[in-house]
């Protein structure tokens, strides 16, 4: 766990930083831009957690699978040391993690906890982290839906996580992700409707799963009915959608579930 303020991490993070969040959605800094715009996101299942952006608390408490809406905050340069960002238990007892960062005018980004609180002292890659992201929030065209899939599950003690890919279930998926890294988001698109589970051996059978793309090990599903099996997912037209499969492995092998999260597109 790290001391309550880790400000060396700003003048060492800052510039590579710069380029992380910046790098996805742009940045404009000429007359007319605007501040840039945060969401945040929690993605641990041990419970809820605050995220602070200089000291000040941008989030809220926000419970596991929660995230809040996009909100503006004042652009802050480089030379102006720029944020130091941070995951928190709500009453500031612990930090998880901190970084410093820039967020570039006209761009928006999400900033996710990823992880577990206290992990096994041989796995500390599963510790609570900040993962950012700057989401393309554009509004999809026609029939279309966006997907941004994040991956922050953790495979049980003492299984090493796994790339994933999100797909629709079987041997000619209408659509699949790219290999997505632990922590990380991948958007794709998508037609827009309902994806669902039409029978057991149905060849319709469309409904989404992350798995594991080397040994096919199916590790989420949608929600399930009381029957186990994965309730229907629609995808409205020109929506955009977190796609998250979060959390611990459960002990009992059984997919987790996967969240699906609407996000408030751009407006010009």
């Amino acid at each position: 766990m790290l001391s309550k303020r880790f400000a060396s991490l700003v003048l060492c993070l800052a510039t590579g930083l710069v380029l992380l969040v910046s790098g996805c959605g742009g940045g404009g800094s000429g007359p007319g831009a605007k501040d840039p715009v945060v969401m945040y996101l929690n993605a641990c299942q041990d419970g809820p957690v605050a995220f602070f952006a200089n000291d000040t608390n941008e989030s809220g408490t926000l419970a596991y699978r929660a995230k809040t809406k996009f909100k503006s905050i004042p652009f802050i340069d480089q030379a102006q040391g720029g944020y130091d960002l941070s995951v928190e238990e709500p009453n500031r007892s612990i930090v998880y993690d901190n970084q410093a960062t820039i967020f570039q005018k006209d761009t928006s980004s999400i900033v996710a906890a990823v992880g577990v609180k206290n992990p096994v002292g041989t796995e500390q890659l599963k510790r609570l982290k900040l993962s950012l992201f700057n989401p393309d929030r554009t509004q999809p065209i026609g029939n279309r839906a966006r997907i941004i899939f994040f991956h922050g599950f953790n495979r049980k003690s003492p299984f090493g996580t796994p790339q994933l890919v999100l797909q629709t279930v079987g041997d000619q998926p209408l659509f699949q992700s790219p290999d997505n890294d632990y922590g990380k988001f991948v958007a794709l698109e998508v037609d827009s409707g309902t994806y669902k589970f039409y029978g057991t051996g149905d060849i319709r059978n469309d409904y989404f799963i992350a798995k594991d793309p080397d040994n096919d090990q199916i590790y989420g599903l949608p929600p399930v009915d009381g029957a186990g099996n994965p309730k229907p997912v629609t995808l409205k037209a020109g929506g955009i959608y977190i796609v998250m499969l979060s959390g611990v492995e459960n002990a009992n092998g059984k997919p987790s579930e996967l969240s699906f999260l609407e996000v408030e597109p751009d407006t010009p």
